[in-house]
């Protein structure tokens, strides 16, 4: 039985909204993992290697979480919603490519080219920690035995925890929320910018130097 137009576009946004709520607590955990390692480094530099490997397993683990909530009943893959999780996580992956490349941007304009970028930024360490996990999650789909496992469970079962507290879950919808806008306004910018060669919604782009005063936010989407 087919599902009605209007139920199957509540269950994409029902999913895009979920999708948000997972990666904000798992960025939420992951922040303090990160730390431990930082505390463990003793102040040492961290290497590019070192980067992309930390990196690497972060975006690999959070594709296996996605994964695992596309289970139907635990075990049987449900395919519309594996589909729709792998094009939100390349969307958040682009992201997150971008908000580095324009963090090397901003780096260089605020000090006048006057200091090198940063060491453990490289743009094909990037997409190749990207593919990776992209390929993974499809791997998945052929082999999802692979997903249960004690480091992805407990990953899963600490999300949920914390989606259902009183106050961090109602903080972590409100981000979910968020997300959910942010991924409508890439999809319509997209559709539009195919139609029409531009952007619906224009965003800022550069920087002004005037802005040289002002704090830069160094947010980033759900970590």
């Amino acid at each position: 039985m087919k599902l009605k137009p209007e139920i199957r576009s509540m269950e994409i946004l029902n999913t895009l909204f979920r999708l948000g709520v997972v990666f904000a607590i798992y960025g939420f955990i992951w922040a303090f993992i990160e730390l431990g390692i930082k505390l463990l480094r003793s102040g040492q530099p961290e290497s590019t290697v070192e980067h992309y490997l930390i990196k690497g397993i972060k975006y690999l683990l959070l594709c296996v979480v996605a994964f695992l909530l596309t289970l139907e009943n635990g075990s049987d893959v449900d395919f519309y919603s594996f589909g729709m999780s792998g094009l939100v996580l390349v969307l958040y992956f682009l992201g997150k490519l971008d908000k580095a490349q324009q963090r090397q941007v901003f780096i260089q304009f605020m000090t006048n080219r006057s200091v090198a970028p940063s060491k453990t930024y490289n743009i094909w360490g990037e997409i190749s920690v990207i593919t990776i996990a992209i390929i993974g999650y499809i791997l998945l789909f052929f082999y999802p035995d692979y997903a249960f496992n004690g480091i992805s469970l407990w990953f899963k079962e600490s999300i949920l925890s914390i989606e259902k507290t009183p106050i961090f879950g109602w903080i972590f919808k409100l981000i979910g929320f968020f997300f959910l806008v942010s991924i409508l306004m890439k999809v319509i910018n997209a559709f539009f910018l195919l139609i029409s060669g531009k952007m619906l919604i224009q965003t800022r782009g550069g920087f002004r130097k005037k802005d040289a005063d002002d704090r830069f936010d160094d947010f980033e989407e759900l970590n």
